[in-house]
C-alpha cells in the first residue's frame, strides 16, 4: 500500500466513524426526549450537594 493510499483509508475512516457518531447521538437524543420513555420510567431526581471540590 503507498502511503497515498493509507493516507486516504485513514481520511474515509475517520469520515465514517464521524459521521456514524453523529447519527447514533442525534439517535439517542430522540430516544431520551421522547414521550414514551418517561411514560415507563418513574422519575428520578438527583440532588448533588457539591462539597466534591475540598
Amino acid at each position: 500500500m503507498t502511503d497515498r493510499q493509507g493516507r486516504v483509508l485513514k481520511i474515509s475512516m475517520f469520515a465514517i466513524l464521524m459521521a456514524s457518531m453523529f447519527i447514533l447521538a442525534k439517535e439517542g437524543a430522540v430516544y431520551v426526549n421522547s414521550p414514551k420513555l418517561a411514560e415507563t420510567r418513574p422519575l428520578c431526581v438527583v440532588i448533588d450537594a457539591g462539597h466534591a471540590d475540598r
